[in-house]
C-alpha cells in the first residue's frame, strides 16, 4: 500500500513512502496545493489557471494548464488526480493533508472533556506539522492569503491552548522554552505574551516576565499608541506582588486513567511484575488478547513509587507507522 502525505504548513512538499518526490516547477507545486485544498471536490480548469496565474492567465494557460496536471499525476500515486466532467479532483485521505491533521487535531483538543494532558499531546503533535509559513508558492493569490492567514490563526490558538494545559500540568520550562521564539515573531499578541509572563514566573524568573510585559508595552505604544490589555497590566501587578495564586497547581503525577472495577486475585503477578521492574529497565507482558495484559500493567504502574512525574500510560494503538512512536512517547 502507497503511503501518500501532501505537506502545505510550510513549503508546499509532496510525500509518497517516506520519500520527498521533486516538483521542480513552481506552478505544478503551486496546483498540488490548491487541488490538496479543495481535496475530494472537482476544480474547474478555468478556475485553477485563474488562480495559479493571479487572476490574468495567458492565452496558452489551458494547455500548460494539461502539461502540469500530466507532470503533477505521474508523480502522484496512480488513481489519485483525475479528469472529471467539473473539472480536476484530488483524492486525498484527511489523514494525507496536514492540514486537515492540525485541524482534526485542535478539534479534538477543544472537544468537551479532554484531560490536560490529552489536550497537551493532541496539541504538541499538531504544532509539530508546521515548518513554517503555509503555502508560501500562493501567497500573491488573495484566497490562498487568507487561508495562510485562517491556518496561521489556528495554528497560534493551538500553541495557546497547548500552553494552557502544560501549565496546568507543571509543565512550565517547557512552556517558556518554546513560547519565547513565539513571542518573537508574534511581540504584539497579548496572550501569547500572558502565558510566557506566568511561564516564566513559575521558573523563578520574575525579573524577565517582567521584561517580556514590558517589551510589550513599549511595542504596543510605538506602533498603536495602546496600553496592555487590563488583564495584562492585572498580571504584571501579581507578579510584582507574588501573588501566591500564581504559583502551579498541584497535581497528582503521572496520567494513570482511574479503574472502574475492582481489581481481585492477581497481587502475585503485580509483585512479581515489581521485583521484575526493579531489575530490568524494560518487562513486556505477553498472552492472549482480552487476557487481562493491559489491567495486569496499570495495576502494577499505580504499585510502584515513582518519584517526580510518576507512572505514564502511552497510547499505541492507533499508532500506524513506526516512526509515530518516539512522538507518542
Amino acid at each position: 500500500m502507497v503511503v501518500l502525505e501532501v505537506r502545505l504548513l510550510g513549503p508546499i512538499e509532496l510525500v509518497v513512502d517516506g520519500r520527498v518526490v521533486p516538483l521542480t516547477a513552481s506552478k505544478v507545486r503551486a496546483l498540488l496545493a490548491l487541488l490538496s485544498l479543495e481535496a475530494g471536490t472537482p476544480v474547474d480548469a478555468d478556475v485553477l489557471a485563474d488562480r495559479l496565474w493571479y487572476g490574468n492567465p495567458p492565452a496558452t494557460a489551458g494547455s500548460v494548464l494539461r502539461t502540469y496536471v500530466s507532470q503533477l499525476r505521474r508523480a502522484l500515486p496512480e488513481g489519485r488526480l483525475q479528469r472529471t466532467d467539473h473539472g480536476y479532483v484530488l483524492r486525498l485521505e484527511p489523514e494525507e493533508l496536514d492540514v486537515k491533521r492540525l485541524e482534526v487535531a485542535v478539534g479534538r483538543a477543544n472537544a468537551r472533556g479532554a484531560s490536560p494532558v490529552q489536550i497537551a499531546e493532541l496539541l504538541r503533535e499538531a504544532l509539530s506539522l508546521w515548518r513554517g509559513p503555509p503555502a508560501r508558492e500562493l501567497c500573491d493569490d488573495d484566497r490562498s492569503v487568507a487561508e495562510a492567514a485562517r491556518l496561521d490563526s489556528l495554528r497560534l490558538a493551538a500553541l495557546e491552548a497547548w500552553a494552557d494545559a502544560s501549565l496546568e500540568l507543571g509543565h512550565h520550562e517547557s512552556v517558556a522554552t518554546d513560547l519565547v521564539n513565539a513571542v518573537h515573531d508574534q511581540p504584539l499578541r497579548e496572550q501569547l505574551v500572558a502565558r510566557l509572563m506566568l511561564a516564566l514566573y513559575r521558573c523563578g524568573r520574575q525579573a524577565e516576565a517582567l521584561a517580556v510585559y514590558e517589551r510589550l508595552r513599549r511595542a504596543l505604544l510605538d506602533e498603536l499608541g495602546l496600553d496592555p490589555a487590563p488583564d495584562l497590566q492585572r498580571l504584571q501587578a501579581r507578579i510584582l506582588e507574588q501573588d501566591p495564586a500564581l504559583e502551579a497547581p498541584e497535581r497528582e503525577p503521572g496520567n494513570l486513567p482511574n479503574p472502574v472495577t475492582s481489581f481481585v486475585g492477581r497481587e502475585p503477578q503485580v509483585q512479581q511484575l515489581v521485583e521484575l521492574l526493579s531489575s530490568h529497565r524494560l518487562v513486556t507482558l505477553t498472552g492472549a488478547g482480552g487476557s487481562g495484559k493491559s489491567r495486569l500493567a496499570l495495576e502494577t504502574a499505580r504499585t510502584l513509587d515513582i518519584p517526580v512525574d510518576g507512572a505514564w500510560l502511552v497510547e499505541l494503538a492507533s499508532r500506524s507507522e513506526p516512526s509515530e512512536v518516539a512522538a507518542a512517547v
